[in-house]
This record gives C-alpha cells, sequence and structure tokens, in this order.
C-alpha cells in the first residue's frame, strides 16, 4: 500500500532532485549538452536512477484527483511534459551511449549461426510426460530427477 498523500509531497524533492543533474547547464532548451553532459556512466547512473524515481512518484501522484486539485493543471502539465523529455532523452542516451542492446537487429544473423554450427542428431527423452495436476506422479517423477 501506499500513501498517496506522502507521495504527492515527494514530489517536488524528487523533481527538483532529477533538474539539479543538470544544473551546470545554462541553456536548458540544448538537448546536446543535456546529453554529452551524461557521458560520464556515474552522471548517467544517476541520470536514471533519478528519473525512475521522480517516474513512480509522478504515476502515484497522477493517479489522485486530490493532486490535480491541489497543484493546478498548469503546474501538472509542467510535470508531464518534463518527464515525457527526459524519457526521450533518456531513449537518446541509451542508444548514444549503448546502455541498451537491441538484439531483434541480430536475431535473424543470430539464427543463421545457430542453423549453420548448431546440429542435433537424436533426441532423447529424459522425463516422460507427466501430468502436473496428479501430485503422487509428478512428486515421483521429481525425485527420479533430483
Amino acid at each position: 500500500m501506499t500513501n498517496i498523500d506522502a507521495e504527492i509531497q515527494k514530489l517536488p524533492q524528487k523533481y527538483s532532485e532529477l533538474r539539479d543533474v543538470f544544473k551546470s547547464i545554462t541553456n536548458k532548451a540544448d538537448l546536446e549538452a543535456f546529453e554529452v553532459l551524461l557521458k560520464d556512466e556515474i552522471k548517467r547512473d544517476e541520470f536514471y536512477t533519478k528519473l525512475r524515481e521522480y517516474g513512480r512518484t509522478l504515476k502515484v501522484a497522477l493517479s489522485s484527483t486530490k493532486f490535480y486539485d491541489e497543484i493546478g493543471d498548469k503546474q501538472v502539465d509542467k510535470y508531464k511534459n518534463d518527464m515525457l523529455m527526459f524519457y526521450k532523452l533518456r531513449q537518446s542516451v541509451a542508444a548514444r551511449y549503448s546502455d541498451e542492446i537491441d538484439y531483434k537487429k541480430y536475431e535473424s544473423q543470430i539464427q543463421k549461426l545457430i542453423d549453420a554450427h548448431i546440429d542435433s542428431d537424436e533426441v532423447k527423452t529424459i522425463v516422460d510426460q507427466v501430468n502436473i495436476f496428479e501430485r503422487d506422479k509428478f512428486n515421483e517423477e521429481i525425485n527420479k530427477v533430483s
């Protein structure tokens, strides 16, 4: 269980901590400067952590009508728009500094390697098929294997 009021109270602090990662950047409209700052892996990890914390807190806050009533539409939109901007920055930075690898583009090449170099002559049955809902038979097979 999460206390929504407590999460709403944490949001400005989480937002400020995330923005503080980029306090050395003077031109906040220059996304390239944000990416260059995150070249350092320690700084990037800090950004990822702060973004994750802010995102969780914002998600909880947005689920409450009290949040909208207390904060106002203008500030809610600012929180949401900044979250979107930081999320896009995270994607861009992850791709730029190879933090994440998209294996889908290698899938066909890997399959070709497997097909060419891995061969199987025969299939050996280790355990006969067992209905897992028949507990006695299932436990008996487990005991045989272990």
